[in-house]
């Protein structure tokens, strides 16, 4: 089977204060969008994983999670077999896009409907076989649509994204550690109490314009990442300035977007940035 796992963005992003377990609850929405990472994935009769990868930065064994979300199929489910994964990679690492979870997804997903019956839905999406073991974020993966997202970012709701715009991504050539952003907010800053419903704010936006204006509506991380990566307010101070309707960091960085209801006017923002930067043009998979 071939595989196409896409990206997301984080539309508003609350962190909360570090839980005993070492996580952090979150609300956010997440928004699947239209880059994606390509897998293959082939059955063998062999019990064993081999797995290759196009991006020589990425572990390509037993660390990789594409690797781990098939090792975990098969201890789950007791499916003596084996198989082999394919990655081409088009989203990048640590950018704050979601890639490895995607791709972690994307094989589990494959493997349940290669071996029909072995595994629900809902064990899938479970909280105890995929939140904790793979990566909080790795069962909206598996609903491919627009959620709002709680706990630590494994309850889900399913929400509608209202607007059919066009998204920039700005994508510095650095990378950030995830656990390195969550280190840095817990050093510098108080968490704040969570006062808004994402779900909620997101039905109640009239534009994207509104965003911005709407207490909460904005990524917790810029707060600490800005002043150490000011390169990252340029970007979206400036796709501001080109005209964008709204604009943001997405998850833990370094990736900034900036949403416009044209299309046309993206790609004119685009030619700001393409000298520079990595730009892709997506739109959200609604």
């Amino acid at each position: 089977m071939i595989l196409y796992a896409p990206a997301k963005i984080n539309f508003g992003l609350w962190v909360g204060p570090r839980r005993d377990d070492g996580y952090h609850p979150i609300s956010t929405i997440f928004v699947p969008i239209s880059l994606y990472d390509t897998i293959h994935v082939e059955l063998s009769e062999d019990p064993e994983i081999t797995f290759e990868c196009s991006d020589p930065a990425l572990p390509a064994g037993s660390d990789n999670l594409c690797w781990k979300a098939a090792e975990l199929f098969f201890r789950e489910t007791g499916v003596k077999s084996g198989v082999h994964i394919k990655l081409e990679k088009a989203i990048p690492v640590e950018a704050g896009l979601g890639g490895g979870s995607s791709d972690a997804a994307a094989v589990l997903s494959c493997l349940s409907q290669l071996h029909p019956g072995m595994i629900t839905n809902e064990k899938l999406i479970s909280p105890r076989v995929l939140g904790a073991q793979l990566g909080a974020d790795v069962p909206f993966f598996l609903f491919q649509r627009t959620c709002a997202a709680s706990g630590i970012g494994e309850i889900l709701k399913p929400v509608d994204f209202p607007w059919k715009c066009s998204i920039l991504l700005v994508i510095p050539s650095y990378s950030i550690s995830t656990a390195d952003a969550y280190e840095a907010f817990d050093r510098q800053l108080k968490n704040t109490p969570l006062s808004v419903d994402y779900a909620e704010v997101l039905q109640s936006l009239d534009s994207l314009k509104d965003a911005p204006r709407v207490l909460g509506v904005r990524n917790d991380f810029e707060a600490v990442l800005f002043p150490k990566y000011p390169e990252l307010e340029k970007i979206k101070r400036e796709l501001y300035e080109a005209g964008a309707d709204y604009a943001s960091l997405t998850g833990s960085g370094s990736a900034v977007y900036g949403m416009f209801e044209k299309e046309n006017d993206a790609r004119k923002a685009e030619s700001n940035f393409k000298k520079s930067y990595r730009t892709e043009i997506v739109s959200p998979i609604l």
